[in-house]
């Protein structure tokens, strides 16, 4: 008997709380924190040895729940920045080349977002291209690529 009543009541609060994450949700409460991040990276060489990295954009969760609809970052300035490394440094301690921009980004799904190293970028050794959005306040995944 004790057991039942401890299950209804159980049942209940369940209920009660996902009923309320429902209202909340589609009254437009959002939980959460996104950021622009980079989703993927291509990167080709120039006549002149110089390597262009193309990006593509997307809303990369922080913490908490995605929002409806959008990206925190939407209408925002978006930085991206490139940093090459020697192939055998995989802990990313030494970077050897950057290059950053930063564009104004209406809306950050699907983005695209290039610029060309500032130097030339010597094929050998081989090296690895480190790419990234930049944020103020949380760390976002890296996305690696072979340099060109």
């Amino acid at each position: 008997m004790r057991a039942a009543v401890i299950a209804r009541m159980l049942t209940y609060v369940v209920r009660l709380v996902v009923g309320s994450a429902l209202a909340l949700g589609l009254m437009g409460c959002e939980s959460g924190k996104e950021a622009a991040g980079v989703t993927s990276a291509e990167a080709f060489r120039t006549a002149d040895d110089h390597v262009l990295v193309t990006t593509k954009l997307g809303c990369v969760l922080i913490w908490g729940q995605p929002r409806a609809s959008g990206c925190d970052a939407d209408d925002t300035e978006v930085c991206v920045r490139a940093d090459w490394y020697d192939s055998t440094d995989t802990m990313f301690k030494t970077s050897l080349f950057e290059a950053r921009t930063c564009v104004d980004v209406g809306s950050v799904e699907g983005a695209t977002v290039s610029f060309t190293s500032p130097n030339a970028i010597p094929r050998d050794p081989p090296k690895r291209i480190r790419v990234v959005a930049e944020s103020e306040d949380d760390p976002l995944p890296p996305v690696t690529i072979d340099n060109p």
